[in-house]
C-alpha cells in the first residue's frame, strides 16, 4: 500500500482522541476555556452523563463575531504569539486543540457575545456540513453546547462507561476546579437536577464546604497562611504552598479525595499523594506493614453490633467488611486466610462465618 497523506477530516478525528476521551474531557476543556476568559460564574449542564449533551455557560470576555469560526481551527489560540511565550504560559489552555478536537467527534453549537457589543454570534458545526454563522441575542459571555458525542464513532462510544460512571467523572472535574478557583461560582446540574453550587466568595473553605460538606470544611487546617497568590501570577522567590488539610480523625476511603494543584491546575501524581499520606502517622505505619494500634476489641457477636466496630487506618482501604482484630498488627501485608480471633464463640446468628479481620491483624 503506498504512503499517502490523510485527508484533514480523518486526521482531525484521529487527533481528537488525544484530548477527548469521554464527556468529562469535554467538560474539562470547556471549563478551562471559561476560566481563561476570566469568568466569575460557570454553569455546567449535563444530560445522560454527557452522552446526550453537555453545555458550559460562562460570563467571561466572549469571542468576537469575526473570530468565532477561527476558534475551531486547529492550533488557533489567543494565548501564544511566538515560541518565547511558551516559557511564561499562565493560562490553563494554550495549544488551540480543544475546540477542534471536540467538533471532530460531536455536534457543537457556540453562542458568544463580548462586552460592548449589542448582539452575539452563533456558530453551529454539524458533521460533513459547512459552518452556520448567524446573529442572535445573548448575554455577555460564551455558551458552548456539545451534543451526540462519538455518535459517528461507534467504536469509541462502545468503550464509554455507563451514564452513572460518566456522571461521577464529570462531577470530579467540576469539583476539583471549584476547589482551585473559589472566587468563581460553579453550578453543576444533571438532567435538570442541581447537584453542586459553590458561593464564589473567594474563600477556599466555602468552596470546600460546598463540595465535601460544612462539617469537613470546619475541621480543615490551613496550610501556608491566609495569604493567597493572586490569580495568574507566579512566585518569584520560590515555591508557594497553601491549601487546606484534614486532621487525622477526618479520613476518606482512597486517594481520590486528595486534591493537588500546581499553578491552580488539577494534577494527579502518585508521588505527591504518597508524600501527603506520609505526613500522617497512620500512613507510615500502614506502609511499613505494622500497626501501632489495635483495630478494635474482639468480642462475641452477640455482645456488639458490626456497625459499632470502627475500622482504623491500618485496615486496607479496599476491605469492605469491618475489621474486628484483637491483637496488634505485626505481620506484613499479604494475602492470608481469614481466621476467627482468639476467644471467639459462635452464636445462633452467625454459626459458620467468623468475625472478619483485616490482613494486617492476622
Amino acid at each position: 500500500m503506498p504512503i499517502r497523506v490523510l485527508p484533514p477530516e480523518v486526521a482531525a478525528r484521529i487527533a481528537a482522541g488525544e484530548g477527548v476521551e469521554r464527556p468529562a474531557s469535554v467538560v474539562k476543556e470547556l471549563v478551562e476555556n471559561a476560566l481563561d476568559a476570566a469568568a466569575s460564574r460557570i454553569f455546567v449542564e449535563v444530560t445522560v452523563g454527557g452522552l446526550d449533551s453537555v453545555r458550559v455557560t460562562d460570563d467571561g470576555c466572549g469571542i468576537e463575531a469575526a473570530e468565532i469560526e477561527a476558534a475551531f481551527q486547529r492550533h488557533a489560540t489567543s494565548k501564544l504569539a511566538d515560541d518565547a511565550d511558551l516559557a511564561r504560559v499562565l493560562t490553563l489552555g494554550f495549544r488551540g486543540e480543544a475546540l477542534p478536537s471536540i467538533a471532530a467527534v460531536a455536534e457543537v453549537e457556540m453562542v458568544s457575545r463580548p462586552a460592548g457589543t449589542d448582539s452575539g454570534a452563533k456558530l453551529r458545526l454539524l458533521p460533513e456540513a459547512p459552518p452556520e454563522i448567524s446573529t442572535c441575542g445573548a448575554p455577555v459571555g460564551t455558551s458552548t453546547t456539545v451534543r451526540r458525542l462519538f455518535a459517528r464513532l461507534p467504536a469509541r462510544r462502545k468503550f464509554l462507561r455507563s451514564a452513572a460512571s460518566e456522571t461521577n467523572a464529570v462531577t470530579a472535574v467540576v469539583s476539583h476546579y471549584a476547589l482551585a478557583y473559589p472566587e468563581v461560582r460553579f453550578t453543576l446540574t444533571f438532567d435538570g437536577r442541581q447537584v453542586l453550587q459553590t458561593p464564589g466568595s473567594g474563600d477556599p473553605r466555602d468552596a470546600l464546604a460546598a463540595v465535601y460538606g460544612t462539617e469537613a470544611a470546619a475541621a480543615m487546617l490551613e496550610v501556608g497562611g491566609k495569604e493567597r497568590r493572586p490569580r495568574n501570577t507566579q512566585a518569584v522567590d520560590g515555591i508557594l504552598v497553601n491549601g487546606l488539610v484534614g486532621p487525622p480523625h477526618i479520613s476518606r476511603a482512597g486517594r481520590q479525595y486528595i486534591s493537588l494543584f500546581v499553578n491552580r491546575r488539577w494534577i494527579q501524581n502518585r508521588r505527591l499523594a504518597f508524600a501527603v499520606e506520609e505526613a500522617y502517622p497512620q500512613s507510615s505505619a500502614r506502609s511499613s506493614g505494622r500497626c501501632a494500634q489495635r483495630c478494635s476489641t474482639a468480642r462475641p457477636y452477640a455482645t456488639r453490633q458490626a456497625s459499632q466496630v470502627r475500622r482504623r487506618s491500618c485496615c486496607p482501604r479496599r476491605l469492605r467488611r469491618r475489621c474486628s482484630g484483637s491483637t496488634a498488627c505485626a505481620s506484613p501485608p499479604g494475602r492470608l486466610p481469614m481466621r476467627p480471633p482468639a476467644g471467639w464463640l459462635p452464636t445462633a446468628k452467625r454459626q459458620a462465618s467468623p468475625l472478619r479481620r483485616c490482613r494486617h491483624c492476622l
